[in-house]
């Protein structure tokens, strides 16, 4: 059949305007795909905790020298700071905060490190020739002075020189104290021992001294069992909550847990995201001075 002038100029503008609306649609298509995703061709970037808090709890790794972390205690996500430079490089160190804002202090081996909390650069504190022998870390606002633990020795260090001040306790009858942190307030230091796989009933407890006492009067006592043996343990004294948080659980090494520093019962609350989440840990109060405890 064949059809007339009129009848092919009418179907050809016809099929001419159906290219047309396709065509626009793959256009609107494109554009709208192109828009949605990510122009450079790159994947896209952990933007980790945004801006680097003032008050929080702060994680330093055991054996990273890079190892600086926020850690949100809702998640137990930690997020390295910066350039996270902390100079540990020993496995079991310590962590300490003095005020918001101001350098963290760190241990590693005989040394002290004065901390950039935005985790650009770690510096030694004075000469660490012949001063003790630190893993844990808790710093004292009343008294201004660092709580220092090690291998059954607790000592006192000047934060400003380095200085060891004074051995008040020593082995062979004391638990190896890892773990430090501080209750200002109520002036109770906290502690966690290495325990001991080949005796799993041996160093679980939470303990805790009086530091309101003479230094000759003092005497770590057992709060309660955690549950679990630790090793290169972090400790923390969040005061608004009246808790303490910890890392370092033998067997569990990457989570963040918290404590009742009354009964010594300790919760999971997650895992890090990293390796090893076992070091030194602070919490930085945004209180006053009288109002830090770490």
């Amino acid at each position: 059949m064949q059809m007339n002038k009129t009848s092919l100029f009418y179907g050809n503008k016809l099929h001419s305007k159906i290219i047309g609306y396709a065509l626009l649609i793959v256009v609107f298509a494109t554009l709208a795909i192109s828009c949605s995703s990510n122009t450079t061709g790159e994947e896209p970037e952990d933007e980790g905790p945004g801006e680097i808090p003032e008050s929080g709890l702060f994680l330093s790794v055991g054996g990273d020298t890079n190892g600086l972390h926020v850690v949100d205690t809702e998640t137990a996500e930690a997020f390295r700071v910066g350039d996270g430079k902390t100079g540990a490089e020993e496995v079991s160190v310590g962590l300490a905060a003095v005020r918001a804002g101001e350098p963290l202090i760190g241990s590693n081996r005989f040394a002290l490190h004065r901390i950039a909390p935005d985790g650009s650069s770690a510096s030694v504190i004075g000469d660490p020739s012949g001063q003790a022998f630190t893993e844990g870390l808790a710093y004292d606002p009343e008294d201004k002075i660092l709580y220092a633990s090690s291998n059954g020795f607790l000592h006192i260090r000047n934060p400003n020189t380095g200085e060891t001040i004074e051995t008040v306790l020593s082995p062979p009858n004391q638990p190896d104290i890892e773990g430090l942190a501080l209750d200002a307030r109520n002036r109770i230091l906290y502690g966690l021992a290495r325990g001991s796989e080949s005796q799993p009933q041996f160093r679980r407890e939470l303990y805790a001294l009086d530091v309101s006492q003479p230094s000759n009067q003092w005497v770590w006592e057992s709060i309660g069992d955690t549950g679990g043996l630790w090793a290169g343990a972090g400790l923390a004294f969040n005061g608004s909550e009246n808790m303490l948080y910890a890392t370092g659980r033998m067997g569990d090494s990457s989570a963040l847990y918290r404590i009742d520093p009354e009964t010594g019962e300790t919760t999971r609350l997650g895992d890090t995201g990293l390796a090893s989440a076992a070091g030194g840990l602070a919490w930085v109060s945004a209180g006053s001075a009288k109002d830090f405890t770490f």
